[in-house]
């Protein structure tokens, strides 16, 4: 498994701030994937929306998890669109997600059904 990594939501490439509301955790592998994105497609409209942010936004209003919660499910633009843009759902951390919840690790309890 990778460690977390502090990412910049605001990218400090685009001005983004060394500050606590502008930081969050994140894999390694998400944020390399999200490198200095602001916005990706949604994958149902075809429109560029801002990806989603944890200081600002609700996970739950955003995102799901499907029966086994191997799979996070984008129930808005912003969330379909993250998903794609940092390839939430790649096959490596499925397969994590399906370990953990068969030790019932995962989802966490803040995010769970």
């Amino acid at each position: 498994m990778q460690p977390f990594a502090v990412e910049h939501i605001m990218p400090q490439s685009k001005g983004g701030e060394t500050t606590l509301g502008n930081l969050a955790w994140s894999c390694q592998g998400c944020n390399n994937y999200k490198y200095n994105k602001t916005e990706a497609l949604d994958t149902i409209s075809g429109k560029r929306v801002p990806l989603y942010n944890p200081r600002k936004q609700r996970w739950r209003f955003h995102y799901a998890w499907n029966y086994d919660c191997s799979l996070m499910i984008g129930l808005t633009a912003t969330g379909r669109a993250t998903i794609e843009a940092l390839r939430i759902n790649r096959q490596e951390l499925i397969d994590l997600r399906k370990i953990l919840y068969s030790l019932d690790q995962h989802p966490p309890k803040k995010f769970s059904k």
